[in-house]
């Protein structure tokens, strides 16, 4: 059997990884793609989509019709949008994805960060009490 892939998060530092690894396996799969929520972004955010090697689809990661036809989803979100992950799991499953792969850790990180910077905020506040 020959899976479809969907990567979330394909510009960033593990996910252009992930997307070159991807992009070896092509003969090996009958789909791979990265999902952006845009058709046309800045040029910026252009020319990062130009150096990915895989197809470009473009959807809302919270309707399950953007995931219909693939087998596969890989979350390489960076940590903010890490934690928006449940949604897109549930859109996902809806959609018809049977396995998923998540990004993991980073969420805690990004929380323990803002609780770090929110404590140490209320102490300053306070007169370093």
């Amino acid at each position: 059997m020959s899976y479809s892939v969907l990567l979330i998060g394909a510009t960033g530092s593990p996910g252009k990884n992930i997307a070159n690894k991807l992009a070896k396996y092509k003969h090996q799969l009958k789909r791979i793609a990265y999902l952006t929520t845009t058709a046309k972004s800045t040029p910026e955010r252009e020319a990062k989509y130009a150096l990915v090697p895989l197809e470009r689809v473009v959807g809302d990661p919270e309707d399950p019709e953007t995931y219909r036809g693939f087998d596969i989803l890989i979350c390489a979100t960076y940590h903010k949008v890490t934690l928006d992950q449940i949604k897109y799991f549930d859109a996902a499953f809806a959609g018809g994805v049977k396995h998923i792969y998540p990004s993991e850790c980073k969420p805690f990180v990004y929380l323990f960060k803002t609780l770090r910077e929110t404590l140490d905020q209320k102490k300053a506040d306070s007169g370093g009490l």
